[in-house]
């Protein structure tokens, strides 16, 4: 069951939780503290740093690869001009 305030935030909401285990299967469950929460924190953090570098590494080799293209059909069209020139003298 969850009370909700009329706060837009987290504060104030409770939390009533239940439960049907034995207390050796509860005892196995993980235990949520505060160093389990930096450490995960401190994980997220480093998983969203190498979620932007790699964001970034892909944005540059898109475009070194879009001015690679272009470039490429820019000297192509340059190439057939001259060629057509050629031909029509």
């Amino acid at each position: 069951m969850i009370q909700e305030s009329d706060n837009a935030g987290f504060d104030g909401v409770e939390y009533e939780v239940h439960m049907e285990m034995t207390r050796d299967e509860l005892k196995k469950l993980p235990e949520y503290n505060e160093d389990w929460w930096n450490e995960t924190s401190q994980s997220l953090q480093q998983a969203w740093e190498n979620t932007k570098e790699v964001s970034e590494s892909a944005w540059e080799n898109t475009k070194q690869a879009t001015s690679s293209a272009w470039y490429n059909a820019k000297e192509g069209m340059e190439e057939m001009g001259d060629e057509v020139e050629q031909a029509t003298e």
